[in-house]
């Protein structure tokens, strides 16, 4: 059901033309010469006047191939040639230099006219074609003018003024605008045209338009046959390359002239005098020059719409062959659905109800028929299947029995949506459980906490009453100690339970706080359980350093982190605080010797009662809350706590204050 199409051979876009080298304007000017020499001869017995100018044709010529960057130095060159050419001719200076001048006006008022919105003109529509020939005209008028005002002034006693001023200006005026025409518009045409006639096609219409024009001028023949070249000039301008279309109507038209002149023809056997005859002549090579000027612009253009729109046909149409919406072209008749054309996906949605001969009938044919009566979507569900699939058909405007359809298999969109929707509501409902566990987590650890604090330093009152007593024996003296230091690390978890239940309050107040004298209180707190570890603590913070936060707050965070380098960092290692720089902020520092901690224990190290791997393998005392205390307590003053793991081994914990000031000694990563 599917049509195929088969891309066609299309036109090559014709490029700009390449700069004239230098031998070409020595060349242009040679031949420019050479022309206007031999064009002051070239004229019959009667007429002052040439009956054609051919260096005009070539004057035009280098101006459009050279483009209007090289307007003028064409113009100079064309008044210099062909007054040379007219000298050597025979004329004198004075004329011959009047009507090197009219040339150059010529010359000059074309470019003016085709040059005027692009450096170069080429000629690829049949507008541009009519531009042509009315700058041709235009310029021909010009120079046609100026040489009969120019003899009238200075008329000098050669007999060049042998006719009236405006008959003067006819003949100058032809000779030169039938020139331009068969020359200059090899300059301009498209010279890319793929479809040319076959050699042998060519080689026998150039035979005959021989032919034709010897028979039809031929001396004697005075049958009115003049239109019969016309025929096969028209054949050439549709069917050969350009420029041998422009040649064979070039040298079609010099044969015309030279045999009228020569007498043959019917022009000659008209009774006009030698001056009308040459007139005749010179209008038969312009509409000669016109038509075959036209025709080929005509053609050129032609090739350009057929390929744009052939490309375009083919952009649309391979589109809807490839697209994934099933569309179908078909007629229809009193119910009855005869499908044209159909892409691969209509094909394959209606494979089942399509028969052979076209005809479309079932379900979906059913909702065609709907969807054009009623001008709606109509969806179609297979349960066997598991497709939806929405169909939409409409009659194609201007012809009332054609109809176009639309079928879209919804149903893979309509079981994803419905599976997001499902993902987002089950998402949701997490998400609320996870906040209601959060919550029961937090007040479990508020109530707890308020709860256990009282025993506690009942407890811890009493121990330390316990401990004074005389009567203990040195055994029942260390049972009271560890009774004491058990219930100050249960005093201590119930204090970081209490610190998490506070969560988002503000610091009591803030205070200019020395961070050296911080640090050292903080060591001497932690020294002994170093000094039980053989832990060395350092110390290396600089005096004028200073921070604004609760005292208690920042004591109780710098131990924490203190306690937790302590704890992992093997006998005979060094726990150091120094001041450090972070993000431009004065910080504290605290690095230690230990194995440092692996990425994904690194990631999880400030979660709430998280233990690394490591930790709970060797044994290392903790409930998982410092780090998370100490981040809640800096974040409580404006500041945060980072953690780094050097290439050099170990972990470094910093500790950023919001407001401190100071004079950094030492890098958070060193």
């Amino acid at each position: 059901m599917e049509r195929a199409f088969r891309p066609e051979r299309l036109a090559v876009p014709d490029p700009a033309p390449r700069p004239l080298p230098g031998y070409g304007w020595l060349i242009a000017a040679l031949v420019m010469v050479a022309l206007a020499a031999g064009g002051v001869h070239l004229k019959p017995a009667g007429v002052a006047l040439a009956a054609w100018w051919p260096a005009a044709g070539v004057a035009v010529w280098l101006m459009l191939r050279a483009g209007r960057d090289s307007r003028w130095r064409v113009v100079a060159l064309v008044l210099v040639a062909t007054a040379i050419g007219n000298a050597l001719g025979g004329r004198d200076l004075l004329h011959g230099g009047l009507l090197g001048a009219g040339n150059a006006l010529e010359t000059l008022i074309v470019s003016l006219m085709l040059h005027r919105s692009r450096p170069t003109f080429r000629m690829s529509t049949a507008r541009d074609a009519l531009r042509f020939v009315l700058a041709c005209a235009v310029g021909g008028l010009a120079a046609g003018f100026w040489a009969a005002g120019a003899l009238a002034l200075f008329p000098g006693g050669t007999g060049l003024l042998t006719l009236s001023f405006l008959d003067t200006a006819l003949h100058a005026t032809a000779s030169h605008v039938s020139a331009v025409l068969l020359i200059a518009s090899f300059a301009v045409v498209p010279r890319h045209l793929s479809d040319a006639a076959p050699r042998a096609e060519m080689v026998a219409q150039t035979a005959l338009v021989s032919l034709t024009v010897a028979f039809v001028f031929a001396p004697g023949m005075d049958l009115p046959l003049s239109f019969l070249p016309f025929a096969f000039i028209v054949w050439a301008a549709f069917r050969f390359p350009v420029h041998l279309a422009l040649t064979e109507a070039l040298v079609a038209s010099v044969a015309v002239l030279a045999l009228t002149i020569a007498g043959g023809g019917p022009f000659s056997n008209g009774g006009l005098n030698t001056s009308a005859l040459v007139l005749v002549v010179e209008l038969y090579m312009i509409v000669l020059g016109v038509i075959t000027i036209m025709m080929i612009a005509a053609r050129y253009e032609a090739r350009e719409a057929t390929r744009t729109s052939l490309s375009v046909s083919q952009l649309i149409t391979g589109g809807f062959v490839a697209s994934r919406v099933g569309l179908i072209i078909a007629a229809e008749d009193h119910g009855a659905i005869t499908v044209l054309w159909a892409n691969r996906a209509a094909v394959s949605a209606i494979d089942a109800e399509l028969a052979p001969d076209g005809v479309w009938s079932g379900p979906l044919a059913r909702n065609a028929l709907t969807s054009i009566e009623e001008g709606i979507e109509v969806m179609h569900e297979d349960l066997d299947a598991g497709t939806t699939i929405s169909v939409l058909a409409t009659r194609i405007p201007g012809d009332i029995t054609r109809v176009s359809a639309q079928l879209v298999d919804v149903g893979a969109t309509i079981r994803a949506a419905q599976a997001h929707h499902d993902a987002e509501r089950e998402r949701a409902a997490a998400h609320s459980t996870l906040v209601d566990l959060e919550r029961q987590r937090d007040d479990f650890v508020a109530t707890t906490s308020h709860e256990l604090r009282t025993p506690v330093t009942s407890i811890a009152g009493y121990a330390e009453l316990l401990s004074e007593s005389a009567a203990l024996s040195s055994a029942e003296r260390s049972w009271v100690q560890i009774i004491i230091r058990n219930t100050a690390r249960l005093t201590t978890l119930v204090e970081d339970l209490l610190t998490l239940g506070r969560s988002g309050i503000p610091a009591a107040s803030l205070e200019p706080l020395s961070l050296r004298g911080l640090a050292g209180e903080v060591l001497d707190v932690e020294r002994p359980m170093a000094d039980a570890r053989r832990i060395r603590l350092a110390l290396a913070v600089d005096q004028d350093a200073v921070a604004h936060c609760a005292a208690d707050d920042a004591a109780r965070a710098l131990g924490n982190l203190i306690s937790n380098a302590v704890k992992f960092t093997p006998p005979g290692g060094t726990v150091r605080v120094a001041t450090a720089e972070h993000d431009g902020r004065i910080a504290l520092a605290v690095s230690d010797t230990g194995p440092g901690m692996p990425a994904e224990s690194l990631a999880q190290a400030f979660d709430r009662f998280y233990r690394g791997h490591d930790a709970v393998q060797a044994n290392t005392p903790g409930t998982g809350l410092g780090l998370a205390i100490a981040r809640q307590l800096a974040e409580r003053n404006g500041g945060t706590v980072r953690l780094e793991c050097p290439p050099s081994g170990g972990l470094v914990a910093v500790l950023v204050f919001a407001d401190a000031v100071g004079r950094g000694t030492a890098d958070i990563r060193a």
